[in-house]
């Protein structure tokens, strides 16, 4: 009887390979994590990006799943970090000391990204942000973590250049510039970017107001009523999407 099972089971598998029909084999799913602000001041940067991490999932899993994989599933883990830095630091341990998580998308934003770049080093857990921009978070060398963003500094020096432009082909006044920006390394960052494409251009004695406001701030009108003050020319406002509706919400209420 031993005998007859072994014979069977060899020809169905000379069968299958002959007909070239692949047999079907359980396949673990891939687990990603995926962990931002789903709730909180910075919800549209962490929904948003949520959103397209949940459709690439579901297209990639109703294709077949990952085709070098033996067709095997994607399974995304989400964790909200709430725009709280000591909830993202929480998150990105948990999903670190999981063996079965292969990489991370997320945390966005500057203040929720930062402090998990050496967790990211010290589990060896691929970590790839969406908004993230801070320049210092990628130039430690940390292999580990990536951002399909802008570095911050070039924002700033692409504000500069635009300011500079406008200002050689249509006359654009430049003699009092303004800027307002949050007080973390974002904010700084794209500013430092900013006044050094200025200075380069010969601009730089024309700031006649810097102004960092607190990036938790839920109110700007104190800060709009300052940049009135100065009558500037032009003003740099940066801001993530709530501290730009809130500067909007002073300058028109």
């Amino acid at each position: 009887m031993g005998k007859q099972i072994l014979f069977v089971a060899s020809l169905t598998m000379l069968l299958v390979a002959a007909l070239g029909i692949t047999p079907v084999v359980a396949v673990d799913p891939v687990k990603i994590g995926c962990h931002g602000a789903f709730t909180g001041k910075y919800a549209a940067y962490g929904m948003s990006t949520l959103h397209a991490v949940r459709y690439e999932v579901a297209k990639k899993n109703a294709e077949g799943g990952i085709k070098s994989l033996g067709g095997a599933k994607i399974q995304l883990i989400e964790m909200d970090n709430a725009t709280n830095a000591k909830d993202s630091v929480a998150n990105h341990e948990r999903l670190g000391t999981n063996p079965a998580v292969l990489a991370v998308i997320g945390p966005c934003t500057t203040p929720m990204s930062q402090p998990v770049e050496p967790i990211a080093a010290r589990y060896r857990l691929p970590t790839v942000h969406s908004i993230t921009t801070l320049d210092k978070i990628f130039e430690h060398g940390n292999e580990y973590v990536f951002t399909v963003s802008v570095l911050a500094s070039r924002y700033g020096a692409t504000y500069a250049s635009f300011m500079v432009a406008m200002h050689e082909k249509y006359g654009l006044t430049l003699n009092r510039i303004t800027m307002a920006y949050p007080d973390n390394d974002y904010g700084i960052s794209v500013v430092d970017g900013f006044k050094k494409g200025m200075k380069k251009a010969g601009f730089d004695k024309n700031i006649v107001l810097d102004l960092p406001f607190n990036w938790k701030s839920k109110d700007l009108s104190p800060i709009v009523l300052k940049i009135k003050a100065a009558k500037p020319d032009f003003h740099l406002q940066v801001a993530y999407f709530a501290d730009g509706k809130l500067y909007h919400d002073a300058c028109y209420n």
